[in-house]
């Protein structure tokens, strides 16, 4: 019984000191930065409103983006488990045409045919365009 007790006391100890550790760590590197524990919070209080703000505008966004595409007779598969997730996402879609208009996979049902140009360059360059 006494080995029993002495092990949890060690064990507790061991914990106790790994988080006192930590606690010592994260006051030196903010004192380092040059902020006060108060300062970290509030700029860490306003990343998640920063984050959490983005995250609202880009589901608004996608809202309006899939209202329009279903307005416009396209397929939108979307699947909602927790955040949406899904194989027509149009942001995703609008954000591959904007960054890269040549690489980005194109789906033929919601865009136009290609044009004489593009069909000469898919000729040239054995590359797969799909």
């Amino acid at each position: 019984i006494v080995a029993g007790i002495n092990i949890f006391f060690i064990l507790f100890d061991t914990v106790a000191s790994i988080l006192i550790v930590q606690l010592l760590l994260f006051h030196v590197g903010l004192q380092r930065e040059g902020i006060t524990t108060y300062q970290y919070i509030l700029k860490d209080n306003q990343k998640k409103r920063e984050k959490q703000k983005k995250l609202q505008l880009k589901n608004a966004r996608r809202n309006a983006a899939i209202n329009e595409a279903q307005r416009e007779g396209r397929s939108t598969f979307t699947l909602k488990i927790g955040q949406y997730v899904s194989c027509c996402d149009p942001l995703a879609e609008e954000k591959s045409r904007v960054e890269a208009p040549s690489t980005a996979r194109r789906d033929r049902s919601t865009t136009p045919a290609s044009t004489p140009e593009e069909d000469e360059q898919k000729q040239e360059d054995p590359v797969d365009h799909a």
